[in-house]
């Protein structure tokens, strides 16, 4: 008498289905200036938006004669703290796959977001360089870059959206 192997599917396929539509059907974080906080006319600079001061400073000015050094407020400490996101996420992946009470990719984004805006808000708090120059500090009464009003450290936030690649930032 011959043996026979029957192979039964016991969710497998379906399961790989769930992992590889997950990038393509979102759903996706966002983490920055995001909204009406952002959309915001900045209280010492009204002509702009929060996110226009916001990416004055990320990326920097030098159109003379104004010339506003780049800060990275925004994307340093994303990339600094890379790695700790990726295990993070990975971890709470990990939980909702073996059936973690209540979690959800919608939730560990969330998780992840929440840190990262902390991580944002830390970064600036530690005086993102370059240093300010005597004369902003004496006029500002501080030497802590990107902090005058908190409007621009206030305004940090994240959102959990279902696919980040539909919507028009």
């Amino acid at each position: 008498m011959a043996n026979r192997v029957q192979d039964i599917d016991l969710g497998y396929k379906e399961f790989k289905k769930f992992v590889l539509g997950l990038k393509a059907t979102g759903p996706d974080v966002l983490i920055g200036l995001i909204g009406s906080d952002a959309e915001a006319k900045h209280k010492d600079a009204p002509r702009f938006s929060v996110a226009a001061i916001g990416a004055i400073h990320e990326f920097g000015v030098d159109e003379p004669p104004v010339k506003i050094p780049q800060r990275s407020w925004l994307r340093a400490p994303f990339d600094e703290n890379r790695r700790k996101y990726e295990v993070l996420l990975a971890r709470l992946t990990r939980s909702m796959i073996l059936g973690g009470k209540g979690m959800t990719m919608e939730r560990a984004l969330g998780i992840v977001g929440l840190i990262a805006e902390e991580d944002i808000r830390k970064a600036i708090r530690n005086k993102i360089p370059p240093p300010l120059k005597t004369a902003t500090i004496r006029a500002k009464g501080s030497d802590v870059p990107l902090i005058d009003s908190g409007q621009l450290i206030q305004s940090i936030t994240h959102l959990v959206v279902a696919n980040a690649e539909k919507i028009a930032l």
